[in-house]
């Protein structure tokens, strides 16, 4: 009873029954500013899923393989020798392997838009231009990875295809689905682009399967700390 007076009273109360126009604001908006903070711990968790799983991806990669990835351009041998150049080499490997991953999931998230929403124009002059120069990119920089470049190069040549055709989101979901899978295919090359290249920085030019478990686990460390701070400065 006592605080429905209170509460019904119009002059000003001191604390705590009153609350400064500070107050006030900081209350209002607390809700929004819960709400960003618990979409920003999701993004964190996602980005860190992504990064365990990339990771795991790679192990069993390097489990089915008696080599470890090497400088190698087209599938053939590096003509170069020098640890520096081969770093450089998995450099630019790692970096289109990104890129191409960020475009295929920008156009993943355009292919499954509703009919109302969909953008073509981001599809067709944006998203698909950039993934089609980064899969030809990743022609001339791939090692054991080249087949999935050609299998996104043929994806995005039937997804212009069928944009000028019955362009519903039935079709939309299934090359959704099969950009996905490409993408499931590409993440741990990634990271066995890094890992190379942190061996060569650090001068280790041997094969995966050479090294011994505690080398294998600090480049591991390395690979998830670098893969970590690139989601930060993404974000």
């Amino acid at each position: 009873m006592v605080i429905l007076m209170v509460e019904n009273t119009k002059f000003p109360l001191p604390p705590p029954f009153g609350r400064s126009p500070k107050l006030k604001g900081i209350i209002n908006t607390a809700p929004n500013i819960i709400q960003s903070i618990i979409y920003g711990i999701k993004a964190i968790d996602q980005s860190i899923t992504a990064i365990d799983n990339a990771i795991k991806a790679f192990d069993a990669l390097m489990m089915s393989t008696d080599t470890m990835f090497s400088g190698t351009k087209g599938g053939e041998e590096s003509s170069s020798s020098n640890p520096k150049d081969k770093a450089n080499f998995e450099k630019i490997r790692q970096y289109t392997i990104r890129q191409a991953i960020k475009n295929i999931i920008a156009v993943e998230d355009h292919l499954r838009s509703s009919d109302e929403d969909i953008c073509i124009a981001c599809l067709e002059e944006k998203h698909l231009p950039a993934l089609e120069m980064y899969a030809q990119e990743g022609l001339d920089y791939s090692t054991d990875e080249k087949d999935i470049y050609l299998e996104l190069t043929q994806l995005i040549r039937e997804t212009y295809q069928a944009m000028s055709g019955n362009f519903n989101r039935t079709t939309r979901e299934k090359l959704a689905q099969r950009f996905r899978e490409i993408r499931k295919k590409l993440a741990p090359y990634e990271v066995a682009a890094l890992a190379s290249r942190i061996m060569y920085e650090k001068g280790i030019d041997k094969e995966w399967n050479d090294l011994d478990e505690e080398t294998k686990r600090k480049i591991i460390e390395e690979v998830r700390s670098r893969l970590s701070e690139l989601q930060e400065e993404e974000v």
